[in-house]
């Protein structure tokens, strides 16, 4: 003989023979049908069926492409990093990006504004620089014709005019400097 026993009934009173009441088994079902009634309630991920992949069916046959269909990254075969002799603003751009260009082509042209108004504050520099070595060299002969003509004066008076004169003479110098590098002279 087989007896079922329960530790523990689902919902009444065990019997003597160790079965569960009528009442039990009754909630014990509709616990079970109320599960299974939520279960079904959610939303199942339906599988989404996608198309087929469409192919293309051609004839192989000897012969060339019309046009050709690549992919890949196109690179220059020689790349150059240009620049400017002199700073300044591009005030005009000759060659579009990626074109190509041979040696010697103009690639773009500076805005000279600025580039002229340095050339000719140089310039008024070292033309500053030539009248004030004349000055000092007109000075220079005043006092040595002065030493001269008078043997009473020492002749550290006449040293102060040598001095500014080759004091003026290398001021010549060093204004002349940035008007013979911007290419006006040289």
């Amino acid at each position: 003989m087989i007896e079922l026993k329960h530790t523990q009934p689902a919902g009444g009173l065990p019997l003597r023979n160790g079965l569960t009441s009528p009442g039990s088994v009754i909630t014990s079902g509709l616990v079970l049908v109320l599960a299974m009634a939520i279960t079904g309630c959610q939303k199942q991920s339906a599988e989404v069926e996608l198309p087929p992949p469409v192919v293309r069916v051609a004839a192989i046959a000897p012969g060339t492409l019309a046009q050709p269909d690549l992919t890949g990254v196109i690179v220059a075969k020689t790349q150059s990093a240009v620049g400017f002799q002199v700073s300044g603003r591009i005030a005009d751009r000759v060659v579009k990006r990626g074109a190509v260009v041979k040696a010697g082509e103009v690639l773009a042209t500076l805005d000279d504004a600025d580039f002229k108004a340095k050339q000719a504050a140089a310039q008024a520099q070292a033309q500053q620089a030539q009248a004030e070595a004349r000055f000092a060299q007109q000075n220079f002969r005043i006092r040595s014709s002065q030493i001269q003509s008078s043997s009473r004066q020492s002749k550290r008076t006449g040293q102060p005019s040598a001095t500014r004169t080759s004091a003026a003479g290398i001021g010549i110098y060093d204004a002349q400097g940035p008007v013979c590098r911007c290419g006006c002279c040289c």
